[in-house]
Parts: C-alpha cells; structure tokens; sequence
C-alpha cells in the first residue's frame, strides 16, 4: 500500500502564486508515483480541486472524498485507488483565534476526516488532517495549547478504532514540540520516518515559495501508522517526494511551498491493542490546555479594555467637536471618535461572540483528557471489543 501526503497550498490567488501549473505538476506525478492512496491538505480552491481530482482518476485513484464546501472541509480531500467507506469529517472545537482575521485557521474550519480503505487484504483506517499553523518562529509559538487541544480531540476520536490505522497530514509540530510527545502518547501511533530513521525536512527555506522566511528546515508533515486488532501496516519505506523545482515562465517554481511524503506499507496479519495511554501525556496535555486557557483570558481582559477605551472615544470626540471653532477640526475630531468607535465595538465584538467558542475548544479537551483518564484506572484504555468489518 502506497500512500502520498501532501500540502498542495492551493489558496486563492494571490493568497497562493501558480495554482494552475502547480496542479498541473502535481496531477502528473500522480501516475509515476504509483499510488493506492493520496491525503491532500490546502486544496482550498475548487478548480485546484478538480484538476487534482481528475489527475488522481487519470492515475487510476478512482475515489474520491473532498469537502461538501470548499471553505468549509479545511481544505482536506482524500483519492483512493480502493472504495472510501464511511467518511466522517470532524471540524476543531479548537478553532484558533478569531480575531486574528489575517491567520484564517479559524475561518478555514480545520479539522480531520476519517475514513476506511476498503482493501483486498481488508479494511484500513485512514485519516488525513492539518493542524493549527504557527505564524511565528516555532520555538516560541503561541499556538501549542490551541494543537494541544487538537491532538486531544484527534486522539478521542481514534481510541475505538479496530482497523490498522494510517494518519496523514501537516501536523504543524516539530519532533522537539510538546504536542509531537503528547501526540504519540494519546494516540499510540508511530512515527514512520522514526521507525524507518528516514527523517526528512518538509519545509524547506531554499523552496522558491518560501525563500525568506524566517527559521530553518523542518519536519512538520508525517504519516503514522497503528496496528488493528488483526491485522497491522508493517512499514516498508518513506521518502521525500514533489520537492524538485522547474520553471514557470521564465521562473523557478515548485510543487507546493511543502515537500511531500510517500510511505509504502505491507498488510499483514497480526494485530495488537493499545496499551493504556502513558499519565505523562495527559498530565502534559492538561498543563498546556490550562496553560492556553490562562493567556486566554488575559488576552480576553486586554480586548476588552482596548475596546472599551475605543467606544468611549465617541463621547470624547463630540465633546471636542463641539469646542472646536473651524470646521476642519470639528469634522477631524468627530471622524477620529467615530473611528475609534467604531473599531473598539468591533473588538468588543469578536471578544464576547468568539471568543467563548475557543475557551469552550479547550473546556472540551480537558473534558476528553478526564474521560480518557477514567477509562485508565478503568484499564478500558485503547479500542474496544468493536467488529472488524467495514462499517
């Protein structure tokens, strides 16, 4: 079983450059690289979508599962040589921070979708995924208690499954990061670039998207893999792949501003149950979602007072119109209250309307975390009795 994941950064232009001749180059690779599966990330638009999608059918990835809407599936889609059965897609309750419009994680509704690959040798688990990005260097993001309560989420959401499970994505952590420990910790995968010892930078400072940016090559896309109760993915190989660049009228370009991974696998039998998830994870887990209800709420407190001050401008501003004798000032003194009014009701706004959905993504973690501890002591942990045929 062959198995591609990639971040295609198909944004709408000029949010993303090339969209169409990246498509195009990706869609050929399709057939060279063999594949049975394909978890893409970032196919945002709907005509990159469908190049990609009638590429994969080319290639003989004859199914299918992409969003019912393009801004409303986190950019997910999913080719399969084999039939996808029961696809589920689960939005973040951990949404990221709605203010901070010019991010988008919280308007691009991430989340995961989890299927079955209905293979000859049986049913596997699949799930494709993209985590809350950074937008800042990674050694001091804001945004590990936010794919904390993420990974918490994920890991709730896989514990009962039966089938050997393969997770695909653009996970936005680091091997050094909190929530890559906590991660593996809570879901019982492994990493198949350790497994291997094939690790491989994905995102690359020398891509001739990327040339500029701050921070060093690193590891943030993966394929991880759990056996089922009967049968497991025995890793083959992995490697780097669609991270060469060629010319675009006159330009260099590349695939996507990330490498991608092809991971081969043999179907075996044999399987195991997870044991019971490790107290260090959990303990580590709470104290960063706690963590990020703390900077929540100051944060909370600074809105709120930033827009309190700005309505309060309004009154400030027709008190010093009022004195003012020339037109000029009287007008510049009025706009500058309506101004700051205006903007300071609009933090308001996003404070007490959003913000309790993300104070409630991490409540929701921290309510998984406690279950997932009760069915510890209960020595529950890890699937359960559930039938190994598809659903």
């Amino acid at each position: 079983m062959r198995v591609l994941t990639l971040n295609v950064w198909a944004l709408a232009e000029p949010l993303a450059r090339d969209n169409r001749a990246r498509m195009r180059a990706i869609g050929a690779a399709l057939h060279r690289l063999q594949l049975d599966v394909a978890a893409f990330q970032e196919l945002w638009t709907r005509s990159a979508r469908e190049q990609i999608i009638a590429a994969g059918h080319r290639a003989g990835l004859v199914h299918a599962w992409q969003p019912e809407a393009t801004w409303r599936g986190s950019g997910l889609t999913v080719l399969s040589r084999n039939p996808i059965l029961a696809p589920r897609f689960h939005a973040f309750q951990q949404a990221g921070v709605a203010e901070r419009i010019h991010q988008a994680d919280y308007l691009g509704r991430k989340g995961f979708v989890e299927c079955v690959i209905d293979t000859p040798e049986g049913p596997i688990g699949l799930v494709d995924t993209h985590l809350q990005a950074d937008y800042a260097p990674r050694d001091r993001s804001p945004y590990v208690p936010h794919r904390t309560a993420q990974v918490v989420q994920l890991a709730s959401a896989l514990r009962e499954t039966p089938y050997p499970l393969l997770l695909a994505g653009d996970l936005n952590f680091t091997e050094s990061s909190p929530e890559y420990a906590i991660f593996t910790g809570l879901t019982g995968l492994t990493d198949v670039a350790v497994a291997l010892d094939r690790r491989r930078p994905t995102w690359l400072p020398t891509n001739p998207y990327t040339a500029g940016r701050p921070g060093p090559a690193v590891r943030i896309d993966y394929l991880f893999q759990r056996p089922g109760r009967s049968r497991s993915l025995r890793p083959v190989s992995i490697a780097r792949v669609l991270d060469r660049p060629f010319p675009i009228d006159g330009r260099i370009a590349a695939p996507s501003d990330h490498a991608g991974l092809v991971g081969e696998f043999d179907i075996v039998s044999g399987g195991s149950a997870p044991g019971p998830v490790p107290c260090s994870s959990i303990a580590d887990a709470r104290a960063l979602l706690q963590e990020g209800l703390a900077e929540l709420r100051t944060r909370q407190h600074a809105q709120r007072v930033a827009g309190l001050v700005g309505v309060a401008a309004l009154p400030l501003g027709i008190a010093a119109a009022r004195m003012s004798r020339r037109r000029f000032l009287k007008n510049s003194a009025l706009g500058l209250g309506v101004l700051a009014a205006s903007l300071g009701a609009g933090r308001l706004a996003l404070t007490e309307t959003f913000r309790p959905e993300e104070r409630a993504g991490f409540v929701a973690a921290l309510h998984s975390l406690d279950e997932l501890k009760t069915e510890n002591a209960a020595g529950k942990a890890g699937p359960a009795a559930l039938s190994a045929s598809p659903p």
